[in-house]
């Protein structure tokens, strides 16, 4: 059964549509792209890429989440001295 979303992919792949990419202004032709629905089983060449993003992105989580604990703990010290009188409040 083809489904509304399948028939529009295939009607752009068909196309002399162009499009223009948001990062870098490139244009480029919709009927060369790898399009797919995201709803579905990946592409293998999007799925690699998609795997790729994920992990680039639980690094950036992971070190956000180590900073994080960093600064809490930055804070904590600064509160300590603040309170001993080894450190004034800056106004």
């Amino acid at each position: 059964m083809v489904t509304d979303t399948e028939t529009l992919i295939k009607n752009l792949q068909k196309s002399q549509l162009s499009a223009e990419c948001p990062q870098c202004n490139e244009e480029f032709s919709l009927s060369k792209t790898l399009l797919f629905d995201g709803r579905k089983k990946f592409p293998t060449k999007a799925e690699a890429v998609k795997l790729e993003w994920q992990k680039e992105l639980d690094k950036k989580i992971a070190e956000l989440q180590k900073r994080q604990v960093m600064a809490d703990e930055e804070a904590e010290k600064d509160w300590e001295n603040i309170k001993s009188g080894k450190r004034s409040v800056g106004l």
